[in-house]
Protein backbone atom coordinates (compact mmCIF):
# COMPACT_ATOMS: atom_id res chain seq x y z
CA UNK A 1 0.00 0.00 0.00
CA UNK A 2 1.11 3.55 -0.77
CA UNK A 3 -0.17 6.72 0.86
CA UNK A 4 0.78 10.31 0.06
CA UNK A 5 -0.40 13.48 1.80
CA UNK A 6 0.96 16.76 0.48
CA UNK A 7 0.30 20.49 0.18
CA UNK A 8 1.07 22.62 -2.87
CA UNK A 9 1.15 26.40 -2.86
CA UNK A 10 1.13 28.18 -6.24
CA UNK A 11 1.58 31.86 -5.40
CA UNK A 12 -1.61 32.61 -3.38
CA UNK A 13 -3.41 29.36 -4.24
CA UNK A 14 -3.20 26.41 -1.83
CA UNK A 15 -3.81 22.79 -2.84
CA UNK A 16 -4.16 19.96 -0.29
CA UNK A 17 -3.84 16.48 -1.77
CA UNK A 18 -4.27 12.92 -0.46
CA UNK A 19 -3.20 9.93 -2.62
CA UNK A 20 -3.88 6.30 -1.65
CA UNK A 21 -2.52 3.51 -3.86
CA UNK A 22 -2.46 -0.29 -3.73
CA UNK A 23 -0.16 -2.13 -6.09
CA UNK A 24 1.96 -5.12 -7.04
CA UNK A 25 5.75 -4.83 -7.33
CA UNK A 26 7.78 -7.44 -9.24
CA UNK A 27 11.35 -7.41 -10.52
CA UNK A 28 10.37 -6.50 -14.12
CA UNK A 29 6.92 -4.98 -13.76
CA UNK A 30 4.56 -3.23 -11.38
CA UNK A 31 1.00 -1.94 -11.36
CA UNK A 32 -1.28 0.01 -9.03
CA UNK A 33 -4.81 1.26 -8.44
CA UNK A 34 -5.52 4.30 -6.35
CA UNK A 35 -7.66 7.22 -5.29
CA UNK A 36 -6.87 10.95 -5.03
CA UNK A 37 -8.63 13.82 -3.31
CA UNK A 38 -7.36 17.34 -4.09
CA UNK A 39 -8.84 20.52 -2.61
CA UNK A 40 -7.95 23.87 -4.16
CA UNK A 41 -8.47 26.96 -2.00
CA UNK A 42 -10.24 28.61 -4.97
CA UNK A 43 -12.10 25.60 -6.43
CA UNK A 44 -14.21 22.64 -5.35
CA UNK A 45 -12.53 19.39 -4.35
CA UNK A 46 -11.41 16.89 -7.01
CA UNK A 47 -11.95 13.11 -6.72
CA UNK A 48 -9.89 10.87 -9.01
CA UNK A 49 -9.31 7.20 -9.70
CA UNK A 50 -5.66 6.38 -10.44
CA UNK A 51 -4.32 3.56 -12.64
CA UNK A 52 -0.72 2.75 -13.54
CA UNK A 53 1.57 0.07 -14.94
CA UNK A 54 5.31 -0.24 -15.63
CA UNK A 55 7.47 -2.83 -17.42
CA UNK A 56 11.26 -3.10 -17.79
CA UNK A 57 13.17 -4.51 -20.78
CA UNK A 58 16.79 -5.20 -21.83
CA UNK A 59 18.10 -6.15 -18.38
CA UNK A 60 16.08 -3.28 -16.88
CA UNK A 61 17.86 -0.63 -18.98
CA UNK A 62 14.58 0.43 -20.62
CA UNK A 63 11.51 1.16 -18.53
CA UNK A 64 8.09 1.98 -20.02
CA UNK A 65 5.12 3.13 -17.96
CA UNK A 66 1.53 4.25 -18.44
CA UNK A 67 -0.52 6.26 -15.93
CA UNK A 68 -4.16 7.30 -16.17
CA UNK A 69 -5.93 9.69 -13.77
CA UNK A 70 -9.72 9.76 -14.13
CA UNK A 71 -11.71 12.58 -12.53
CA UNK A 72 -15.06 11.62 -11.02
CA UNK A 73 -16.28 15.22 -10.87
CA UNK A 74 -19.03 16.24 -13.28
CA UNK A 75 -17.03 19.35 -14.23
CA UNK A 76 -13.45 18.28 -14.99
CA UNK A 77 -11.98 21.78 -14.69
CA UNK A 78 -9.12 21.53 -12.16
CA UNK A 79 -5.91 22.83 -13.79
CA UNK A 80 -3.49 20.81 -11.66
CA UNK A 81 -5.44 17.54 -11.49
CA UNK A 82 -7.56 16.98 -14.62
CA UNK A 83 -8.34 13.65 -16.26
CA UNK A 84 -5.11 12.79 -18.04
CA UNK A 85 -3.04 10.07 -19.70
CA UNK A 86 0.73 9.99 -19.19
CA UNK A 87 3.15 7.76 -21.14
CA UNK A 88 6.77 7.61 -19.96
CA UNK A 89 10.03 6.00 -21.10
CA UNK A 90 13.39 5.90 -19.35
CA UNK A 91 16.67 4.46 -20.68
CA UNK A 92 19.83 3.92 -18.63
CA UNK A 93 22.78 5.46 -20.50
CA UNK A 94 25.16 4.50 -17.68
CA UNK A 95 24.91 3.55 -13.99
CA UNK A 96 24.70 7.28 -13.17
CA UNK A 97 22.84 8.78 -16.15
CA UNK A 98 19.34 8.19 -17.54
CA UNK A 99 17.61 9.56 -20.63
CA UNK A 100 13.86 10.05 -20.11
CA UNK A 101 10.86 11.20 -22.11
CA UNK A 102 7.14 11.48 -21.40
CA UNK A 103 3.97 12.69 -23.09
CA UNK A 104 0.80 13.89 -21.36
CA UNK A 105 -2.67 14.37 -22.85
CA UNK A 106 -5.52 16.00 -20.93
CA UNK A 107 -8.27 18.61 -21.07
CA UNK A 108 -8.17 21.84 -19.11
CA UNK A 109 -11.31 23.95 -18.99
CA UNK A 110 -12.62 22.07 -22.07
CA UNK A 111 -9.44 22.83 -24.02
CA UNK A 112 -7.08 20.09 -25.24
CA UNK A 113 -3.75 20.18 -23.42
CA UNK A 114 -0.57 18.28 -24.36
CA UNK A 115 2.84 18.32 -22.72
CA UNK A 116 5.94 16.52 -23.94
CA UNK A 117 9.23 16.31 -22.06
CA UNK A 118 12.69 14.96 -22.84
CA UNK A 119 15.76 15.21 -20.65
CA UNK A 120 18.71 13.68 -18.84
CA UNK A 121 18.89 12.73 -15.15
CA UNK A 122 22.35 12.42 -13.58
CA UNK A 123 23.20 10.96 -10.15
CA UNK A 124 26.68 12.17 -9.13
CA UNK A 125 26.51 10.47 -5.73
CA UNK A 126 24.09 8.41 -3.69
CA UNK A 127 20.88 10.33 -2.91
CA UNK A 128 21.61 13.25 -5.24
CA UNK A 129 20.03 13.73 -8.68
CA UNK A 130 20.36 16.54 -11.24
CA UNK A 131 17.81 16.82 -14.03
CA UNK A 132 17.91 18.93 -17.20
CA UNK A 133 14.89 18.79 -19.50
CA UNK A 134 13.04 20.50 -22.33
CA UNK A 135 9.24 20.78 -22.26
CA UNK A 136 6.90 21.39 -25.18
CA UNK A 137 3.38 22.54 -24.26
CA UNK A 138 0.29 23.12 -26.39
CA UNK A 139 -2.81 24.69 -24.83
CA UNK A 140 -5.51 27.13 -25.95
CA UNK A 141 -4.10 27.24 -29.52
CA UNK A 142 -0.71 28.34 -28.17
CA UNK A 143 2.57 26.40 -28.28
CA UNK A 144 5.33 27.02 -25.74
CA UNK A 145 8.77 25.52 -25.17
CA UNK A 146 10.39 25.57 -21.74
CA UNK A 147 13.87 24.74 -20.50
CA UNK A 148 14.11 23.43 -16.93
CA UNK A 149 16.61 22.21 -14.39
CA UNK A 150 15.96 20.36 -11.15
CA UNK A 151 17.98 19.25 -8.12
CA UNK A 152 16.98 16.65 -5.53
CA UNK A 153 18.79 15.37 -2.45
CA UNK A 154 17.72 12.36 -0.38
CA UNK A 155 18.86 11.74 3.20
CA UNK A 156 18.33 8.22 4.59
CA UNK A 157 17.74 8.69 8.32
CA UNK A 158 16.97 5.06 9.14
CA UNK A 159 16.20 1.88 7.19
CA UNK A 160 12.55 3.00 7.01
CA UNK A 161 12.63 6.82 7.09
CA UNK A 162 14.10 9.27 4.59
CA UNK A 163 14.01 13.03 3.93
CA UNK A 164 13.92 14.63 0.45
CA UNK A 165 14.60 18.21 -0.61
CA UNK A 166 14.29 19.54 -4.15
CA UNK A 167 14.43 22.67 -6.29
CA UNK A 168 13.18 23.31 -9.83
CA UNK A 169 13.47 26.27 -12.17
CA UNK A 170 12.03 26.70 -15.67
CA UNK A 171 12.00 29.50 -18.23
CA UNK A 172 9.94 30.01 -21.37
CA UNK A 173 12.31 29.45 -24.29
CA UNK A 174 9.75 29.98 -27.06
CA UNK A 175 6.10 31.09 -27.25
CA UNK A 176 3.89 33.36 -25.19
CA UNK A 177 3.63 32.92 -21.45
CA UNK A 178 0.29 31.80 -20.03
CA UNK A 179 -1.67 34.88 -19.02
CA UNK A 180 -2.12 34.00 -15.36
CA UNK A 181 -0.48 37.14 -14.00
CA UNK A 182 1.23 40.34 -15.05
CA UNK A 183 4.81 39.22 -14.48
CA UNK A 184 7.62 39.42 -16.98
CA UNK A 185 7.35 36.62 -19.62
CA UNK A 186 10.99 35.70 -18.95
CA UNK A 187 10.55 35.45 -15.19
CA UNK A 188 11.55 31.93 -14.08
CA UNK A 189 9.13 29.37 -12.69
CA UNK A 190 10.49 28.25 -9.33
CA UNK A 191 9.45 25.36 -7.08
CA UNK A 192 10.73 24.16 -3.71
CA UNK A 193 9.92 20.66 -2.46
CA UNK A 194 10.37 18.86 0.85
CA UNK A 195 9.08 15.46 1.96
CA UNK A 196 9.47 12.74 4.56
CA UNK A 197 8.95 9.11 3.54
CA UNK A 198 8.30 5.97 5.56
CA UNK A 199 8.41 2.51 4.01
CA UNK A 200 8.65 -1.13 4.99
CA UNK A 201 7.98 -4.41 3.15
CA UNK A 202 4.23 -3.80 2.86
CA UNK A 203 3.59 -0.08 3.40
CA UNK A 204 4.89 3.22 2.09
CA UNK A 205 3.71 6.67 3.17
CA UNK A 206 4.87 10.17 2.22
CA UNK A 207 4.16 13.61 3.67
CA UNK A 208 5.34 16.44 1.40
CA UNK A 209 5.17 20.18 0.84
CA UNK A 210 5.69 22.12 -2.40
CA UNK A 211 5.95 25.91 -2.80
CA UNK A 212 5.63 27.12 -6.40
CA UNK A 213 6.21 30.66 -7.60
CA UNK A 214 5.15 31.68 -11.13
Amino acid sequence: GLGDVYKRQVDNTHQDVVDIKMGIQKSLWSSFLGYRYAKNSQRVGVNQLLFGAMHSFWDQKLRLSLNYDYSLNANDTDLLYPTKTLVEAQFALSPKANLFANYEISKRENQKYTLGQIGVRYTPWSGMSIENRTLSEFYNDTARVYSAIGLKQNFQLTDSISLNFGYEEAKVAKGARAETNNTNPNQPFEAYHASINYHNKTLSATLSLSLIHI
